[in-house]
């Protein structure tokens, strides 16, 4: 708790994208409790309709896929190649 709010999570991610752009990696998936999506949609996620189970995780919430297309440094799609599951 101590270390809320002080960005790291943002920190994390923008790292996970920055390798996703150096690796030619243009879409990553992630699965998180339904109650986490806002966390996740502002990083730029978005829920991939149809993908929920109360059985994905090993949780009592809703479990949902999202999605985020990667750009690279200038904004540009990087051509399709790869996928990966976080």
């Amino acid at each position: 708790p101590e270390y809320r709010g002080l960005g790291l999570g943002g920190a994390l991610m923008d790292g996970l994208v920055h390798h996703a752009c150096k690796h030619s990696i243009d879409v990553l998936f992630l699965s998180c409790a339904e109650i986490n999506e806002n966390k996740y949609r502002e990083s730029g996620f978005v829920r991939v309709q149809g993908l929920e189970s109360h059985e994905f995780v090993n949780a009592p919430d809703l479990a949902i896929v999202m999605e985020r297309r990667v750009t690279n440094i200038n904004g540009n799609k990087i051509p399709n190649r790869r996928a990966i599951n976080l």
